[in-house]
């Protein structure tokens, strides 16, 4: 089961945009941050680098998930302009965060010939963090100056343990029957940091197309997203995917939602960079708008899930609830009530069916639907 994807496309260069419901630490404007310098997908990824690295909470982009898990998988794409130099300062490309402060059940960094290192038990406090127990040192399997697509699946278990990596497509790491867990607590959220217990500023890297995904989840419902299984462990991966941005661009007959200026709805709620002065709102429940998307380009002719990423809030309070969805030729389908706080916040949805087909999204199908946006009370 899909649990998140982001292309880091639609929070503009500030990190604290990311913290409006989308994560729960994105460490601060000196240390990480989004970047146009580099993009693997859509124009923007996310930077890790500055001179903060030894300050442990100013370095960290932490997901929480909705659920414990015990099979968590990680795909996403790593630039590093230089290999690390040291090895007190380097990448943390996936690492999960026990309930104690800091310290993780599983990290995989990178080494300085461009190795996978995978720890136990990793902590991070400034001066005095500690990578933790090493398990394993991979072959030298990334490069510098050049995007690195990274796929990472970990089994949590005291004695049953596993990690698989592949790199490019390519099948390269399996390690089993390890201790995966640091202590008892729960799988909960996935982070990514630079791993530092000096002054030190190795191992800069870019992230984007990030997506995780529970693989001991329901595979018969969202096979895409479920490996196939030997047991607990997967036999394969999801693969090299991108996740793509797809603004709205063009308005409908069906506009219920007010315009805060101007004659076009879209026009306000297209910004890659979040713009509080300009917006739809809505005042009754039931007002619906409908919007046309952008094309996908045409190299992209498989579509593995629809994410719809949405930034709402409300102006008083009393009950506010929206719904987002998606219509294709005649029919049409939402997602779950979101109930609309005051602060601005992010929610994350996915319509990975088209309903007019009930089956997977193709090209020509999502190019032709529209985004749905109704206020339900």
């Amino acid at each position: 089961m899909r649990l998140w994807e982001d292309g880091f496309d639609h929070y503009g260069t500030d990190p604290d945009n990311l913290l409006d419901g989308s994560y729960a630490a994105s460490g601060s404007a000196i240390s990480i941050l989004p970047s146009t310098a580099q993009a693997a997908t859509g124009t923007h990824s996310f930077f890790f680098g500055g001179t903060a690295f030894n300050d442990f909470g100013a370095g960290t982009l932490r997901k929480v998930l909705t659920n414990s898990v015990t099979g968590l998988g990680k795909t996403c794409r790593v630039y590093m302009p230089a290999l690390p130099t040291s090895t007190v300062c380097f990448p943390v490309i996936m690492a999960t965060p026990t309930a104690a402060t800091n310290r993780y059940h599983i990290a995989v960094g990178i080494d300085t010939n461009g190795a996978f290192k995978v720890y136990r038990g990793m902590f991070l406090g400034g001066s005095s963090s500690s990578p933790g127990t090493l398990l394993y040192t991979s072959d030298p399997l990334l490069v510098a100056g050049a995007w690195n697509h990274i796929e990472i699946q970990i089994g949590y278990s005291d004695t049953a343990g596993f990690i698989r990596i592949a790199v490019n497509g390519v099948h390269r790491v399996e390690q089993t029957g390890l201790d995966t867990l640091y202590n008892a607590d729960p799988v909960l959220s996935d982070s990514t940091f630079i791993y530092s217990s000096s002054s030190a500023t190795s191992g800069t890297f870019y992230f984007d197309d990030y997506i995780l995904y529970d693989f001991t989840g329901d595979s018969a419902v969202d096979t895409d997203f479920c490996p196939q299984m030997d047991g607990s462990k997967p036999t394969n991966y999801i693969g090299e995917l991108q996740v793509w941005p797809l603004f709205p661009n063009g308005d409908t007959a069906e506009a219920d939602w007010a315009k805060s200026t101007g004659t076009s709805g879209y026009a306000l709620i297209d910004e890659p960079s979040p713009d509080d002065a300009d917006y739809i709102s809505s005042s009754a429940a039931a007002d619906l708008s409908e919007f046309d998307l952008e094309d996908l380009p045409e190299e992209i002719t498989y579509i593995r899930g629809l994410g719809i990423h949405q930034r709402l809030s409300k102006s008083d309070s009393g009950a506010a609830f929206t719904k987002a969805g998606m219509k294709s030729v005649a029919a049409t389908t939402d997602a779950d009530e979101r109930p609309i706080t005051v602060a601005p916040t992010y929610w994350r949805d996915t319509v990975d069916v088209d309903p007019n087909s009930s089956a997977r999204w193709t090209r020509d199908s999502l190019n032709a639907a529209w985004l749905r946006m109704t206020r339900s009370v």
